[in-house]
């Protein structure tokens, strides 16, 4: 998961270069391509089936095409717009919304020390985004990047629950490739539309473009699956907390981006929040 969590921060980085000379819906039909060729050929290799029932493949192709063309999309252009620090921090807050999210729509369990735990968690990354000058609270609206990460974030939070409420006994291989295939057909028309031939990338672009559909996507899913077979889903969901971490490490040495000491404060204060949220929530499942 270290390894995956990397690929993730790396993802971030990819997403800033490559924004620089293409748009995010280039950047997400290609991304999706690469990543459902590799998905298809684990399928085969591990001879999964797709006999799935057609209802099955309806519901994972809606949700699945909303959660992935809304947040990659918002996701591209709000990396174009702010630092991979402030964007990753702000996906971070994912978990933080998921349980309360799915506490007032589905009544899931809540553990109210965990919601404290998921609080001081927000303030992590509240503190990275006004770089803790409180002042700046009242610019935070006024930041389209910052709000594009945050509505993107959402759409992912949404697209998680629908997917957890109503997807049920479906291999994730199979639904995370119709999910990416859906959405490929949604984006084909726009992509043949805006005419760029593929030739007409340079090897910088296809450089993100590979990275982020075979490490970000793909490797990053499948070592993540094999997690959770190993250590379960808690232990696992605790590893996304490095993704910040390795994206602002990622940033300073690739990108130049400014390397403050106060950062690391605020990462570690987000960092507790989710460790301490993981555990009340290992708590609850055992009991």
């Amino acid at each position: 998961m270290l390894i995956a969590a990397l690929c993730w921060g790396g993802a971030f980085v990819a997403g800033k270069i490559g924004s620089a000379d293409v748009s995010g819906l280039e950047m997400s039909f290609y991304r999706f391509s690469i990543a459902a060729v590799c998905l298809l050929i684990y399928i085969r290799v591990k001879k999964l089936s797709f006999r799935i029932g057609l209802r099955n493949i309806l519901k994972i192709a809606a949700i699945g095409s909303f959660g992935m063309i809304t947040y990659h999309l918002l996701f591209f252009k709000s990396i174009a717009l702010i630092s991979v620090l402030e964007s990753s921090s702000i996906n971070v807050l994912a978990p933080v919304l998921s349980a309360f999210f799915g506490y007032l729509l589905f009544r899931e369990p809540l553990n109210w020390k965990g919601v404290i735990f998921l609080l001081s968690s927000s303030f992590g990354v509240l503190t990275i985004i006004i770089s803790w000058d409180f002042g700046n609270l009242l610019m935070i609206g006024q930041s389209s990047g910052t709000l594009y990460m945050v509505v993107a974030m959402l759409s992912w939070v949404v697209y998680s629950l629908l997917f957890r409420r109503f997807i049920r006994g479906v291999p994730a291989a199979i639904s995370s490739f119709i999910s990416m295939l859906s959405s490929l057909l949604i984006l084909l028309p726009f992509i043949l539309i805006k005419g760029a031939p593929i030739t007409s990338y340079g090897i910088s672009v296809w450089a993100v473009y590979l990275f982020m559909g075979i490490f970000a996507t793909f490797l990053g899913y499948t070592l993540q699956q094999d997690s959770i077979m190993k250590i379960g889903v808690a232990r696992t969901n605790f590893f996304i907390n490095f993704v910040p971490v390795f994206s602002m490490i990622l940033g300073v040495v690739i990108l130049g981006d400014e390397f403050r000491m106060i950062n690391i404060l605020s990462l570690a204060i987000v960092f507790t929040g989710l460790v301490g949220y993981m555990r009340e929530k290992e708590k609850s499942s055992v009991s």
